[in-house]
């Protein structure tokens, strides 16, 4: 079915400025990543209409009667799913336009609601995570490239010869045959030719040398090891979404009482956990490299020096979990390693879903369900028990 645009008169002026003040009120009540989400949900429904921004998308949607209004979402929801979105993406950027109408409907805008209901989403397929052996693997890589002390912190550095961490670039230098493709890319961790030094110009050193049967690794690699090895053990031992350490800054630790200021998903303000002793040696010894000046916790090392300073983002920790595994050889992403931290405080607690649920802090207890159901894997040994019992 061929879908088009719908066309509409330009609202008034008046309505203009009454959506205008529903959009900034729906969004000033959420946090900031809700806020960027929602935007964007609400930019791929103008587009959708035809509209030149999510505000003249809006006022065109409360124009509309409610069998045209439900009728303009019904087509938005059939473009999504004829593009291959997945069932999580379309809810998603319907609820956005559901709750946007529901809170025009509480303030008199409207007399109707949007009554299109999501896709049937799929529960998760695999919550295991890179395992045990996985995340050991990744553990001991970073250890051993953060060992020894580099002789300069952050701050000191004479130039920026880390790359710029985007979803796109690796983190970590891949596999030996692609080393050449890396250099050429401006990743300044260690290399096979003096060229590239060149190339570079503000590297310490690009070349590594060999001693016995290791590397001896620039300043430079070290630390960004300790920064992305304290990473990592948020990931792991506190469970943290990358949009919660990307957001967290040197003053949501206090290292004293032990504790670090996390504002979660969903939230407004921010909620103190508790750090184990790993968690606090690997902050510890990062913020000895980073310094004690103000600003993000997790800085972005950026190589042109346009971003350096800035946090490092969650497209960042997305890539640099990404690019460990590949280091190690295994495929992985910052939500498989929390998986992985879910399904081990099942594991080690004997089931106690109240406990998980602290460690997680999912809004829905429900969800510790499906992860300890692949964790005993009981439709399986149900499975082999019908097929036990049918034997000849």
């Amino acid at each position: 079915m061929d879908l088009k645009p719908i066309k509409s008169a330009q609202p008034s002026t008046f309505q203009n400025d009454r959506v205008s003040a529903l959009l900034s009120d729906f969004l000033s009540r959420r946090s900031e990543r809700t806020r960027v989400a929602y935007g964007g949900d609400l930019a791929a429904f103008a587009a959708s209409t035809g509209q030149p921004s999510p505000l003249a998308a809006i006022c065109f949607l409360l124009s509309l009667p409610a069998g045209e209004a439900n009728g303009a979402v019904l087509r938005y929801r059939s473009e999504m799913i004829a593009a291959g979105l997945s069932s999580a993406t379309v809810n998603r950027r319907l609820a956005a336009v559901r709750s946007v109408v529901k809170l025009a409907r509480t303030l008199g805008l409207v007399s109707w609601s949007i009554e299109i209901s999501g896709e049937s989403a799929r529960a998760y397929r695999d919550t295991s995570g890179p395992g045990r052996s996985g995340i050991l693997r990744i553990l001991s890589f970073l250890q051993a490239r953060a060992a020894e002390a580099p002789d300069k912190t952050v701050q000191e550095q004479s130039g920026n010869c880390f790359q710029t961490e985007t979803e796109n670039q690796p983190e970590y230098p891949l596999p030996e045959e692609s080393l050449e493709t890396v250099n050429q890319s401006g990743d300044c961790l260690p290399v096979k030719t003096a060229e590239t030094e060149k190339q570079t110009g503000n590297c310490f050193q690009a070349v590594p040398e060999n001693q016995g049967n290791g590397l001896v690794f620039t300043d430079q690699v070290r630390i960004k090891a300790r920064r992305d090895l304290a990473v990592f053990r948020l990931l792991l031992d506190v469970g943290l979404r990358r949009g919660e350490i990307a957001s967290l800054y040197l003053e949501d630790v206090d290292m004293e009482t032990g504790k670090i200021s996390v504002l979660g998903k969903g939230r407004t303000g921010n909620e103190p956990l508790t750090l184990p002793e790993e968690t606090k040696t690997a902050l510890r010894i990062w913020i000895q490299v980073r310094g004690e000046a103000p600003g993000p916790l997790f800085p972005n090392f950026d190589r042109a020096g346009k971003g350096s300073g800035k946090p490092l983002t969650g497209a960042g920790i997305y890539a640099l979990v990404r690019g460990l595994g590949k280091q190690v050889g295994i495929k992985t992403r910052p939500h498989g390693v929390r998986h992985t931290a879910i399904t081990e405080a099942l594991e080690l607690s004997g089931g106690n879903y109240r406990a998980a649920q602290k460690f997680s802090r999912h809004a829905d207890p429900r969800t510790l369900l499906r992860y300890d159901d692949n964790r005993e894997d009981l439709g399986g040994k149900i499975a082999q028990t019908v097929a036990a019992s049918f034997r000849p």
